[in-house]
């Protein structure tokens, strides 16, 4: 058996980490499109919401697919685009995390947020002001809840709408008690996929212990999924998946020389 076939055989998951089923044109047959998803091995979806009524379409989508897991919160654009009133919005999310208790639904985090100046005027400073305010107040909910923050991949472009990105983002954030997970990327003119070992690399040569961003790729993640019983570190009685490094899994010249799923070997060749 081919280490591709041992390893789908092994009921080896896809993650889509930033999955709208909750928006147009994907809501309204979203179960069609979540349903051919599943044929293609994706096991697991992180549904973030954008506004009160998306946020609220993530639970509700959560409710019926347990494979599902919502993030509530309020995107910078709709910030600007709305009247924003910070005790209100505070309010409307807490009972969004409430509603979802209600229905047997465990909020992954707090998500969509961020700051969004690229849409905005140079002179909107107003607009700038709400994004921060609630960027603040946002983050400031998942450590009051103690919910996980998921961050976009480390080593994305900075130009266009991320030209003010920094990859200093998660040790922030670690630093003032926020749990993160970390995603990885896609590069579209290639195309090619990003290794996400390297996003949390970045990561760590960017204020992350070697601990901290190990776990923002394995435990964090795996706790947002309810499946940390079995995976995200190695513990007597989980599934034993494990990567063998001969070096620092951190740098580009180290190798992989070993995979284990469920305690079988499955490859030995150095990747």
């Amino acid at each position: 058996m081919r280490f591709s076939d041992a390893v789908y055989h092994s009921g080896f998951s896809v993650v889509d980490t930033h999955c709208h089923l909750n928006l147009d044109p994907l809501w309204e047959n979203w179960q069609s499109h979540h349903l051919s998803a599943k044929n293609h091995q994706v096991n697991f979806w992180w549904i973030p919401g954008t506004n009160f009524e998306t946020s609220r379409k993530a639970i509700t989508i959560a409710s019926k697919e347990a494979s599902c897991t919502p993030f509530i919160g309020i995107h910078p654009t709709e910030v600007a685009e709305s009247d924003f009133d910070a005790e209100q919005s505070v309010k409307r999310l807490a009972s969004l995390k409430q509603e979802a208790e209600s229905l047997g639904v465990t909020l992954g985090g707090i998500g969509e947020i961020g700051l969004d100046y690229f849409r905005l005027a140079e002179d909107d400073f107003a607009s700038r002001q709400d994004q921060r305010l609630w960027l603040r107040l946002q983050l400031e909910l998942a450590l009051g809840w103690g919910v996980p923050v998921i961050l976009h991949p480390t080593m994305v472009r900075a130009f266009g709408e991320m030209e003010n990105m920094s990859i200093e983002t998660a040790s922030k954030l670690r630093a003032a008690g926020i749990d993160v997970a970390i995603q990885g990327g896609f590069e579209s003119y290639v195309p090619k996929a990003r290794i996400v070992l390297f996003e949390a690399a970045i990561a760590a040569a960017n204020g992350l212990s070697f601990e901290e961003a190990l776990a923002t790729i394995t435990i964090t993640p795996a706790r947002i999924l309810g499946v940390a019983d079995r995976i995200g570190s190695l513990e007597v009685g989980k599934d034993g998946d494990i990567a063998l490094y001969n070096g620092d899994p951190f740098e580009y010249t180290t190798h992989c020389t070993a995979v284990i799923i469920s305690g079988v070997v499955m490859s030995e060749k150095p990747r």
